[in-house]
């Protein structure tokens, strides 16, 4: 397939101006995003106070607003970035007309979701997971509502990483610089769970900014965070590996929607044996926190560069 995503016709600006417009987007999305907390805050909490049925809404964290204010602010200025880098349209991000994307999605969800099963029969099989009682119930209903949301996940993830931020970095530094920084923002951004020192109860503009400082600050430096940031870097540099060689999303969203589908089904229908191999499957259901992970995750690692050989070059 081509490998090509940027319209010939939309010239990037040049690597150092790139990188640095990039670095600026993120920061002012950073900053857009929390001072929009606290007014999101402050409506969510009239609702659930003055609505009834809307009541769930008065026990909501102020960290979870800011972090989903953010998170939208992400995806809105990611628009602007890909602009300035060239990427004029869908197929520029990477959703590739003409292609069989239901196959080349299913292929990568199937692959996801075999790895991610092949975690757990080992762990079944030696004694580190066990059936919960739960596996009984609403298997079903469980398994769609989580293939919905790892979708959905696959989705957002794929275009907002993948297609945007390796896509905008790859035309400044290369395929190999651009791979490696998005892996270190991926692996980053899963980390920044913020926790404020003092509750909001009322939000104000800089009550969002003020989280800034303190958004690592519930980071646990135990034995599981190097494979679970290693896990998540190379996964990155995976699904970047295989945009680059396939010319679309569609292979990485499947892989990434794959993955996270059956770890969400493990995670409910399985239990974790913590003093069974705690050095091999982790200290508790995350298995991405576990050395078995990282293993599977570096050899898809290898097969993915090894894929993308003669391309990784591009700038393109």
């Amino acid at each position: 397939m081509d490998s090509q995503h940027i319209d010939e016709s939309a010239p990037a600006a040049s690597g150092v101006r790139l990188l640095l417009w990039i670095a600026g987007f993120f920061a002012a999305s950073l900053l857009l995003g929390g001072a929009l907390a606290g007014p999101v805050f402050n409506v969510l909490l009239w609702l659930g106070r003055n609505f009834q049925s809307l009541e769930a809404l008065r026990d909501v964290e102020f960290e979870r607003i800011a972090s989903r204010c953010v998170l939208i602010a992400l995806l809105v200025a990611a628009v602007p970035v890909a602009r300035r880098a060239g990427i004029r349209s869908a197929r520029g991000i990477g959703f590739a007309p003409g292609v069989r994307w239901g196959r080349l999605t299913g292929a990568g969800f199937l692959a996801g979701a075999a790895a991610t099963v092949a975690i757990f029969t080992a762990g079944l099989a030696s004694g580190a997971y066990g059936l919960q009682e739960t596996f009984r119930h609403g298997a079903i209903g469980k398994s769609a509502v989580y293939l919905a949301g790892a979708l959905l996940v696959g989705l957002i993830e794929e275009g907002f990483f993948r297609g945007v931020l390796f896509g905008a970095l790859r035309r400044s530094v290369g395929f190999w610089g651009g791979a490696a920084i998005a892996g270190v923002i991926y692996s980053a951004v899963h980390f920044a769970k913020p926790r404020p020192p003092v509750g909001v109860v009322y939000g104000h503009v800089y009550s969002g900014i003020d989280l800034i400082p303190h958004m690592f600050n519930t980071v646990d430096l135990g034995p599981h965070f190097f494979p679970l940031a290693l896990t998540l870097f190379l996964l990155s540099v995976v699904l970047c590996a295989l945009y680059q060689r396939t010319g679309s999303l569609y292979v990485s969203i499947g892989l990434h929607a794959g993955l996270v589908w059956v770890m969400r089904i493990g995670g409910y229908f399985l239990e974790r044996n913590e003093a069974v191999l705690p050095w091999l499957f982790g200290g508790d259901m995350v298995v991405s926190k576990s050395w078995v992970a990282l293993l599977v995750v570096g050899l898809f690692t290898a097969g993915s560069l090894w894929l993308c050989r003669g391309r990784c070059g591009a700038r393109s």
